[in-house]
């Protein structure tokens, strides 16, 4: 008798990330879903904002300020204009523990507030002390977008909010798009927006198709975002942004594929 062959995957798992930015992630899915084939189709660019109007910015930070980064990439940019060991003692807030564990290594002695909830504006509010923000300079290091929620409750807790644009956001063009049943795996409300707009350029049959997939998502805003945008698969939150929670988040997703035992 030939020997019995394994069926194929029922699906593919999508990372939507610069492909350099997923290795803990691709390791953490290889040990929790072994077959299922991985895909990398970074949907987002990267780039410096105005380096001059950065900088020009960034050298009026003064002792006692309070510098707030909304992102790892933020600041990774932020260091390339201003190398941040030569920074002013400061005050630091970051959005997430990746992004606190990014200032770290270029700034060892750094103890930024980092949120212990969610890894957005809301859960960096509830970690802030507001009398601290009373008559502070504050500098917000992010792209040339971003939500308003952070500095409209700093100016109202008396603050002097400056954003400042260390990056710029593009959508990258999806060049291949997996034949399989894909599990979308969307780290930033941006990726969801650029995917949004390259399933809009596919046919209305293969739109609609692209647009059931289900997604793993890091919050509930980024899940409204996408309904808003026309997604109508399955969607499946992380607790947390970090690999481990993705993955695991993946792995409850993936029951969406595995037919009933009968």
């Amino acid at each position: 008798m030939p020997p019995r062959s394994e069926a194929a995957p029922a699906f593919c798992c999508v990372l939507t990330r610069p492909a350099d930015s997923h290795p803990v992630l691709r390791q953490q899915l290889q040990r929790l879903l072994p077959r299922v084939p991985i895909l990398n189709t970074p949907l987002l660019n990267f780039v410096a904002g105005d380096s001059a109007a950065a900088q020009a910015e960034l050298a009026r930070c003064a002792e006692g300020d309070w510098l707030i980064f909304v992102s790892p990439r933020a600041v990774e940019f932020t260091a390339a204009l201003w190398p941040l060991d030569r920074w002013p003692t400061a005050r630091f807030a970051c959005i997430g523990q990746a992004t606190a564990d990014a200032l770290r290594r270029l700034r060892p002695n750094a103890q930024p507030v980092v949120p212990d909830t969610t890894a957005d504006s809301e859960g960096l509010l509830a970690a802030l002390t507001p009398q601290d923000f009373a008559g502070a300079r504050v500098w917000l290091l992010r792209g040339q977008e971003g939500r308003e929620r952070l500095p409209e409750q700093l100016r109202a807790w008396g603050a002097t909010v400056t954003p400042v644009a260390v990056y710029q956001r593009h959508c990258r063009p999806v060049a291949d798009w997996p034949s399989a049943p894909a599990l979308w795996v969307l780290t930033a409300p941006a990726a969801v927006q650029c995917l949004a707009a390259a399933i809009r350029q596919q046919t209305e049959s293969e739109a609609a198709r692209l647009l059931h997939s289900p997604l793993v998502l890091i919050n509930a805003r980024t899940a409204h975002l996408a309904q808003q945008l026309g997604f109508t698969g399955a969607m499946t939150l992380s607790h947390a942004p970090d690999d481990a929670a993705l993955a695991e988040a993946c792995q409850q997703a993936a029951q969406i594929f595995t037919p009933p035992q009968t």
